[in-house]
């Protein structure tokens, strides 16, 4: 966990009573997926369903409640870090969908952090917002590119949180510390594959704005589509294409793996989507073709998921299997041909 020095010795996670988490965490299995973050792994690592057991195993304690607090969203928790110098860090979390989580604030002062940028956080005894331009004019004058700034205020005490594409070189982080008032600083790398940039604009926010410009532009739909993930992400062509293929390939492998059909899936419920092709090859399924194909490959990326399983979750986790079944379902005999050449993949999305 990076905004704790130590190893990680407490954790306590409260759900507000009232809010979706306190039904739901457990079978959602939010618990365990908050715990492997905590414990710096990659959403796509096979070990998360044992998150729990591994925290245990390196003496962390974890502890989760269900209390009464004023939350302003649904899906929010407040995370107590303690680690082995009894360091404390509070944070207040929201899951706003996606499989995406904002920090709302940080030891009680207010923030935005999506992990989309790297996070300087200098805490002040003192919340002068002045104190801002001071430590904006040291960074820049140490060459830091500033994306955003932030301050906050407790009280008497002070935090800046400085968004950067780049992360802030240590002993410029060293000099900072240095400053007079200055009580800690603190800094965050990005989760996000794509990081945010204050430069970043769109060609299009429209359907019919990026028609116009395909149109123009004499642009097939794949084309059109990389020309926008370009201007966002600012990555190149072959960049888009190279994610879009390790996109598809894990969407793939999810249908692939729920039509094994030899997930462990908790409850009474047993994968069955394997069962809409058994039928059609004995011939007791009303033929109507490719919509059986999605509807199996769609119930098997559900499946998988269930049994937490890799998915991609896109739109949101609870909607994972809308793409793979609808766009690689209806694709299925060019599935391996998309898998080589991912612009027509761009082109089905789109």
């Amino acid at each position: 966990m990076q905004l704790v020095q130590g190893r990680l010795k407490k954790v306590t996670a409260e759900f507000e009573s009232n809010g979706s988490f306190a039904m739901t965490y457990k079978g959602q299995k939010s618990d365990k997926g908050l715990v492997s973050g905590l414990l710096g792994w990659d959403p796509g690592d096979p070990r998360i369903p044992y998150s729990l057991e591994e925290a245990q195993r390196q003496g962390i304690d974890v502890v989760f409640e269900i209390k009464k607090f004023k939350a302003d969203h649904p899906n929010t928790v407040r995370i107590t870090l303690i680690d082995e110098f009894d360091e404390k860090v509070e944070l207040t979390a929201l899951s706003v969908g996606g499989g995406m989580v904002e920090i709302v604030e940080i030891n009680g002062f207010a923030c935005s952090v999506a992990g989309d940028f790297y996070e300087l956080f200098v805490f002040f005894k003192d919340s002068e917002k002045e104190l801002m331009d001071d430590v904006k004019k040291n960074l820049e004058s140490m060459g830091v590119d500033i994306q955003y700034s932030h301050f906050s205020k407790v009280d008497n005490r002070g935090l800046i949180n400085i968004k950067t594409e780049k992360p802030v070189p240590d002993t410029t982080v060293m000099e900072l510390k240095k400053l007079n008032k200055v009580t800690q600083v603190k800094q965050v790398a990005p989760v996000l594959p794509v990081i945010s940039r204050r430069s970043s604009e769109v060609p299009f926010r429209t359907a019919s704005k990026m028609l116009e410009i395909a149109r123009e532009n004499h642009m097939q739909l794949w084309e059109i589509a990389t020309f926008y993930e370009a201007g966002r992400s600012g990555w190149s062509k072959e960049e888009v294409f190279s994610k879009m293929k390790q996109i598809a390939t894990i969407m793939t492998s999810s249908v692939q793996t729920g039509l094994d059909g030899k997930m462990k899936m908790e409850g009474i419920l047993r994968p069955q989507s394997m069962l809409i092709g058994k039928a059609e090859e004995k011939g007791t399924l009303i033929p109507v073709g490719a919509i059986n194909t999605v509807i199996s490959w769609a119930m098997a990326v559900l499946e998988v998921n269930s049994s937490m399983g890799i998915v991609v979750a896109a739109p949101t986790a609870g909607s994972c299997s809308v793409l793979p079944g609808a766009v690689l379902g209806t694709a299925e005999p060019w599935v391996l041909v998309m898998m080589r050449r991912p612009k027509h993949y761009l082109r089905q999305v789109v």
